[in-house]
């Protein structure tokens, strides 16, 4: 009788080599999933920082238009409004007529052809209000405590103390937390007054 010859090789895996691969694997999900996790976060963040970026410019050229467009007297002076004897012209709060028209020539008084604006701040709301026809808008809800300031100045650069004196230029410092709250972003402009 002849005997069949078998075959020594055997097929498959052994226990411990498929418990090393299982090991191996899972090693490299958790280490891959980790760095899919921070690659989306890394992305929400800088979408969150730039739509923060562009509402601050929003708001700055916003404010900046209405700011250039105070109405200015033959007298020299620009409309920034005292209400009940008290300047508006806050680090808050600046309240000023603007020429309700492009036809209007009227420089003799604040009250004729003109529109009443004012610009207010309190946290975290910065808000445009127009008096004709009466309309209000928040220009932005996400300003940073301490975040939104107006500063006045003479034509030298210096700062003005009141309405009483000629304001040449405005001063905007706007600062804006973005969706998650981890960065400010900060931005400021300097508006100089129109005369005409």
């Amino acid at each position: 009788m002849r005997s069949m010859s078998r075959s020594t090789s055997h097929q498959g895996f052994t226990l411990v080599e498929l418990i090393i691969v299982i090991v191996l694997l899972g090693i490299l999900a958790a280490v891959g999933s980790n760095m899919l996790s921070d690659s989306f976060t890394t992305t929400r963040m800088v979408d969150d920082s730039n739509a923060s970026k562009a509402e601050a410019r929003y708001v700055l050229e916003r404010l900046t238009r209405e700011i250039r467009e105070v109405k200015y007297l033959n007298v020299g002076n620009y409309c920034i409004e005292r209400i009940s004897g008290v300047d508006t012209m806050t680090a808050s709060r600046l309240v000023f007529d603007k020429r309700s028209n492009n036809l209007s020539l009227d420089r003799d008084t604040c009250s004729i052809d003109s529109n009443r604006v004012t610009i207010n701040y309190s946290a975290p709301n910065l808000t445009l209000a127009y008096a004709t026809p009466a309309q209000s808008a928040t220009l932005s809800d996400r300003v940073a405590p301490a975040g939104f300031a107006l500063r006045y100045l003479r034509s030298d650069g210096t700062t003005a103390a009141s309405t009483s004196e000629t304001v040449y230029f405005v001063e905007i410092s706007l600062t804006l937390t973005d969706a998650t709250g981890a960065q400010g972003i900060a931005q400021r402009v300097r508006v100089a007054l129109r005369n005409s």
